[in-house]
C-alpha cells in the first residue's frame, strides 16, 4: 500500500545471527524419530515448490531444522497473516493489563470514528467478534479500511465503522483482515504505543525475537492482519509460548487462560479444505491436530498439544492444504508411540543435547549452461520491446557466472543477475516501486532458450522468466510464483534494436 512504513528494529548488538534462546537437542533425545525427519524433508522437497525454512520443536527442544536455499531459518521472512496471531496476543496482554475486556463496544472504544447514530447491530458489535471474525460484515472490510487509510476525511477504523452489518454480529464467520487493522489501532489507542512496540516488551523480547518489523499505514499504525516479518525461528518460539499456555524462560507472560480461550473455536466456519473448517479463536484456526496460526503462501506456526510439538514454516505456495496433509501423514512416524531410544549423551554446558537434525535444499531452478553459442554470435542483444510489456528494451549481457538482464523503462533501469550455478543477491529498483532484495538463478537449457527464477529475499513472492530467441525476435514470458489472484503468465515481443 502506498504509504506503507517497513521499520525494522535493530539487532541492539549490530548485526549478524542472534542466539535463540530455545535449546537444541538431537532427535532421539526427545523421543522423535531421525529417519522420519529425514523421510519428512525428503518428501516436502519432492513434492512442494517451494518451502523456504522449516523448524520442528518437541518438549521444548529444537531437534531439527531445513533451509531451501536461497532462504535460511534465521532471517526475517513476511508471516502474511501469521501476524493475526501475535495481534491477538497483544489483546490479550492489552485483557490482562486491564486496558480493556473483549465485551466492550465499538462504538465506546472508537467515539470519535463511529457514526453519530449507529445501527443496532454496531452498537452490540464487541472486540470479541473482530478477535473471532464475527463481525457481521458480509465480507472481507479490507478494501474499505484502505481507502479510508487514503483518505484525507476518514480514517480506517471509521471506515470500518461506517460499513452496513449484514449479520448479527457472532452469528458468522467471514475472514476479515480489516478486523484485525482495527484491533492494532485499538491497542495503539490504548497503551499510546505502536503494536510493534507493545509486544516487544511484553513478548518478543522474551522469546528472544530481534530484528522485528511490521508494516505501517501512513499514520504510523501497524496493519495487524499482516506485514510482520520475523525468522522461522522465531516463529517456532512464539509456538512454544502458545504450547507452554503463555509461558517463556521460567515466567508466565500471559495468563493461561487466555491462550486457552484465543486457541479454542468459536465460531464455526466452512471450506473446501479440511483444515479451514475446524473452528476458528481469537485470530488462530483450528486444525486437525492442534491450532495454528497461518498466512498466505504457506507460512505455518503449528501447536500440536498431542505431540508437545511445534512446527514453524515458511513457504511460497499455491495450495496450503497440500503441506499439511504431508505433515498430518507423518506424524506417526515422527512421534512413534515406542519412542526411539533416547540418546545417552547428557545435556552439555550450553543446555544442548546432541545436535539437530539439519537439512539443506535448494528452491528449484533451471539448470544448464552459463551462456550460449547463439547470444555469443550476436553483435548485440538488445531488443525493442512491446510497450504492453512495461519496458521500453531488453538488453541480454554474458557475466563471468551466469546471464544479466537489463530493462530499461522511461522511469529507470533493472538490472537482474541470474548466477548460472548459485543464487546471486540483488535488488529490485524500479523508482516508482519500494526497493526489494531479490535473488536471481537461470541458465541456458539451450542455444535459444534462457530459463531464471527470481525470487523475493525476504518473501514468498518471486517470478519465472523464459526468454526464447527467435531469429531476431526475442520472446519473453514470465509467470509468478504465488499470486493473490489467479495465476496469469504474460508473453511479450521484442526486436534487435
Amino acid at each position: 500500500m502506498a504509504g506503507a512504513d517497513h521499520q525494522r528494529r535493530a539487532d541492539p548488538d549490530g548485526g549478524g545471527a542472534v542466539s535463540h534462546p530455545l535449546p537444541r537437542s538431537a532427535p532421539e533425545a526427545q523421543g522423535v524419530s531421525r529417519d522420519a525427519v529425514r523421510s519428512l524433508f525428503a518428501r516436502l522437497d519432492a513434492e512442494l515448490d517451494s518451502l523456504h525454512g522449516l523448524v520442528l520443536v518437541r518438549h521444548g527442544h529444537v531437534v531439527a531444522e531445513a533451509n531451501w536455499e536461497p532462504y535460511a531459518v534465521d532471517a526475517a521472512h513476511a508471516l502474511y497473516s501469521v501476524s493475526k496471531s501475535f495481534t491477538s496476543t497483544a489483546i490479550g496482554f492489552a485483557v490482562a493489563e486491564g486496558l480493556l475486556g473483549v465485551d466492550d463496544r465499538l462504538v465506546e472504544l472508537f467515539p470519535d470514528a463511529a457514526p453519530a447514530d449507529p445501527s443496532p447491530r454496531l452498537a452490540e458489535l464487541r472486540v470479541r467478534h473482530l478477535l473471532t471474525m464475527s463481525t457481521g460484515h458480509a465480507e472481507d472490510t479490507f478494501d474499505a479500511v484502505a481507502a479510508g487509510i487514503a483518505s484525507e476525511d476518514s480514517s480506517g477504523v471509521a471506515a470500518f465503522l461506517a460499513l452496513p452489518l449484514e449479520h448479527d454480529p457472532g452469528a458468522r464467520f467471514v475472514y476479515n483482515t480489516g478486523a484485525s487493522y482495527v484491533l492494532s489501532a485499538l491497542v495503539q489507542r490504548l497503551s499510546g504505543e505502536r503494536l510493534l512496540d507493545y509486544l516487544t516488551p511484553r513478548l518478543l523480547e522474551p522469546l528472544g525475537i530481534v530484528g522485528a518489523g511490521w508494516q505501517q499505514d501512513r499514520h504510523g499504525i501497524d496493519f495487524g492482519g499482516f506485514g510482520l516479518s520475523i525468522t522461522t525461528r522465531d516463529i517456532a518460539a512464539f509456538g512454544e509460548f502458545l504450547l507452554r499456555r503463555g509461558r517463556a524462560g521460567g515466567r508466565q507472560l500471559l495468563p493461561a487462560e487466555w491462550i486457552d480461550t484465543a486457541s479454542a473455536a468459536h465460531v464455526a466456519n466452512a471450506s473446501d479444505w479440511p483444515d479451514w473448517r475446524q473452528g476458528y479463536g481469537y485470530q488462530f484456526w483450528r486444525s486437525r491436530h492442534g491450532f495454528r496460526g497461518d498466512g498466505a503462501f504457506g507460512q505455518f506456526c503449528l501447536v500440536l498439544p498431542e505431540h508437545d510439538a511445534v512446527i514453524a514454516i515458511t513457504a511460497s505456495l499455491r495450495e496450503l492444504q497440500e503441506p499439511l496433509e504431508i505433515l498430518w501423514g507423518a506424524l506417526d512416524g515422527l512421534f512413534p508411540a515406542s519412542p526411539p531410544e533416547r540418546s545417552p549423551e547428557p545435556s552439555r554446558a550450553d543446555g544442548t543435547q546432541g545436535a539437530p537434525e539439519l537439512a539443506h535444499f535448494e528452491v528449484p531452478a533451471p539448470t544448464g549452461a552459463r551462456t550460449s553459442p547463439r547470444l555469443a554470435s550476436l553483435a548485440w542483444a538488445r531488443y525493442q520491446l512491446e510497450p504492453s510489456s512495461g519496458f521500453d528494451t531488453l538488453e541480454i549481457e554474458p557475466h563471468r557466472e551466469g546471464t544479466t538482464l537489463v530493462f530499461e523503462a522511461e522511469d529507470g533501469v533493472q538490472r537482474i543477475h541470474f548466477g548460472a550455478t548459485r543464487w546471486i543477491p540483488g535488488t529490485s529498483t524500479r523508482p516508482a516501486e519500494p526497493a526489494t532484495p531479490i535473488r536471481a538463478r537461470g541458465a541456458w537449457v539451450s542455444d535459444a532458450v534462457f530459463r531464471g527464477r527470481v525470487v523475493a529475499a525476504d518473501d514468498p513472492h518471486g517470478v519465472d522468466h523464459e526468454l526464447r530467441l527467435d531469429g531476431d525476435d526475442v520472446v519473453w514470458t514470465r509467470t509468478p510464483l504465488v499470486s493473490f489472484g489467479p495465476i496469469t503468465t504474460r508473453t511479450s515481443r521484442g526486436r534487435r534494436a
